[in-house]
C-alpha cells in the first residue's frame, strides 16, 4: 500500500488565500473526493480522524503509483475551482504517520 498526504492551498487573483469554508473549497473537496482522496487518516488502532483543512489523505494498492501521479490528480481537481493554487504531496514512508489532537469523526473510510 502506498500513502500520500496531500494539501491543496487556493488563492484569488489577487493572491489571497480563500477561507477554508468557502463555496470554492466545497468544489475543491468535491473535486478530490471523486478521485479518491478522503479528509480522514486512520489510527493503528482504528479510530478515524478527520485530517486539518485543505489537507487530503491518498492511500492506492499500486505500488507503481508515484507523488508526481498524485500531484497531477490534484492539480486537475484543483483546476476545477478554476482558482490559482499551491500543493504539497508527501509519500508517507513505511514507518508511518504520527499527529496530535485530531478529531475523531463518525465516518468509515480509509
Amino acid at each position: 500500500m502506498k500513502r500520500f498526504t496531500v494539501r491543496v492551498q487556493l488563492h484569488n487573483k489577487e493572491g489571497k488565500q480563500y477561507e477554508l469554508d468557502s463555496e470554492t473549497y466545497k468544489v475543491l473537496h468535491a473535486e478530490m473526493e471523486d478521485l479518491g482522496f478522503t479528509k480522514t487518516i486512520r489510527s493503528t488502532t482504528g479510530k478515524i480522524h478527520d485530517l486539518p483543512s485543505a489537507e487530503y489523505n491518498y492511500i492506492s494498492s499500486d505500488d507503481s503509483i508515484t507523488k508526481h501521479d498524485i500531484l497531477g490528480a490534484a492539480k486537475e481537481a484543483a483546476k476545477a475551482t478554476g482558482q490559482i493554487f499551491s500543493i504539497l504531496v508527501n509519500p508517507i514512508a513505511d514507518v508511518g504517520r504520527c499527529w496530535y489532537n485530531l478529531d475523531e469523526t463518525e465516518e468509515s473510510e480509509d
